[in-house]
């Protein structure tokens, strides 16, 4: 499934769900000042997909599902 070039730019323009861990400074993953390289275009090739961010992609849908199930709550996603 997978993001295209546009979304993935409009990922970088923002912040999102993924980055909160990181803003918050309790990601494992990558540190704060990772997130703003990344942000700013400096480091990362956003287009380039782990194993993770696959399978995050794959998942997604259902597990915003779920969660909107056990939560009573609606997301949209406006991207």
């Amino acid at each position: 499934m997978g993001l295209n070039k546009e979304q993935l730019e409009a990922r970088r323009k923002g912040l999102g769900g993924t980055d909160l861990a990181v803003v918050s400074g309790t990601s494992t993953w990558k540190s704060p000042l990772q997130l703003y390289y990344e942000k700013t275009g400096e480091v990362g090739d956003m287009t380039e997909e782990k194993e993770t961010m696959r399978m995050g992609n794959v998942l997604e849908a259902s597990l915003i599902q779920e969660y909107c199930v056990r939560a009573g709550e609606i997301i949209r996603n406006d991207a």
